[in-house]
């Protein structure tokens, strides 16, 4: 347990409450030797192989770490003799991204496997080394609390872009303790949060391998049955081989019904979405991802409770699941309804396989 010191003092800012009280208050542009912005070249729509030139993409920089492979590669007689090349020791901030997203940050921890040019819309940061220790400072932009001043600093004419300028950013306000502590606490959270990765990416691989185990469960039960001991035959399909004697082979659309009803006058108003892995929800508990809720409902499909409805194009094709609840749906969704005396819940399963 990480113990308390002996006297605080209040930040004086509205995004942090107490510091320690030996902690100085200062402004990004007191500790920084270059502040730079890069240039966007019209780039190719793949990575950049080793050694060539490449432009780096706004997701190369997300929650503190830079993830160099996202970017795309550029002819090098395009680029002109002062190109900002990424470099190791330098801090990345994205100057434009949604409210949630904008000014994420990371340290450059090495320098890159090619030549990555800083785009236009990424802000690079050169340190001074004799008062900043870079892992701590990296640390402190990528904060909850600073998370919080970055989306208050930055500006924009609608809620879905938005932009930090430099002068923003150089008057933002950091709290450092000296070097050796700053070294000390960048050590101490190295090693926790290295800790805490090694048991996310375990809980990773017991999920995909639970995952792995559904899926199997779910196959083997929807094609041979919960009787192993019944005599099979041939399904003449490939990917399903056997399936019990007593058992037909038919086509899903002697099982499943097409449902095209149009809500007209608007006379449902809870828009449901698809999503992958989670099935049929109300628009409101998507998030902002994703199709967006048209203003005009009365050209949507009208759901009701047990449908099966799969999305047939664009973001978050073939996701699929079955509606718990009455409403409508975008009208490049498919709504199917099980034919009477057949299982929704069955025929949902076969989907899943």
């Amino acid at each position: 347990m990480v113990e308390r010191y002996n006297s605080y003092k209040g930040s004086g800012v509205t995004w942090l409450e107490e510091v320690p009280e030996h902690w100085k208050e200062k402004r990004i542009k007191e500790l920084v030797l270059s502040f730079e912005q890069g240039w966007s070249p019209n780039a190719a729509g793949w990575c950049a192989e080793k050694g060539d030139f490449g432009v780096l993409k706004l997701s190369a920089i997300s929650n503190g770490m830079f993830h160099e492979l996202n970017n795309k590669s550029l002819e090098i007689d395009r680029l002109p003799q002062n190109t900002l090349l990424t470099k190791k020791g330098t801090i990345l901030i994205t100057r434009s991204n949604t409210p949630a997203l904008v000014a994420d940050s990371c340290l450059v921890r090495k320098n890159p496997y090619t030549n990555l040019v800083v785009p236009d819309l990424v802000f690079c940061l050169t340190f001074n080394v004799k008062f900043v220790d870079l892992e701590f400072m990296s640390y402190s932009l990528n904060s909850s609390s600073f998370r919080w001043l970055k989306t208050i600093s930055a500006r924009g004419l609608n809620d879905s872009m938005v932009k930090v300028s430099q002068r923003i950013v150089k008057n933002w306000a950091v709290f450092i303790p000296p070097i050796p502590e700053q070294s000390s606490i960048a050590k101490y959270l190295n090693t926790k949060t290295a800790q805490i990765d090694r048991k996310i990416e375990l809980l990773r691989q017991k999920v995909e391998k639970y995952d792995k185990l559904k899926q199997s469960l779910i196959y083997e039960t929807v094609t041979h049955g919960l009787d192993k001991s019944v005599p099979m035959k041939d399904s003449a399909i490939d990917w399903i081989g056997e399936v019990p004697a007593r058992w037909e082979v038919k086509p899903i659309r002697d099982f499943l019904e097409n449902r095209t009803e149009k809500n007209l006058g608007n006379a449902e108003t809870e828009y449901l979405s698809v999503v992958a892995g989670i099935g049929v929800i109300p628009y409101a508990e998507k998030g902002d991802v994703g199709n967006k809720k048209p203003e005009d409902l009365g050209k949507c499909k009208l759901v009701q409770p047990g449908d099966l409805v799969l999305n047939s194009m664009n973001f978050g094709i073939g996701s699929f699941g079955i509606s718990k609840y009455k409403g409508v749906c975008s009208s490049v969704y498919i709504v199917m309804r099980a034919m009477k005396n057949n299982s929704p819940d069955f025929l949902h399963r076969i989907f899943q396989i």
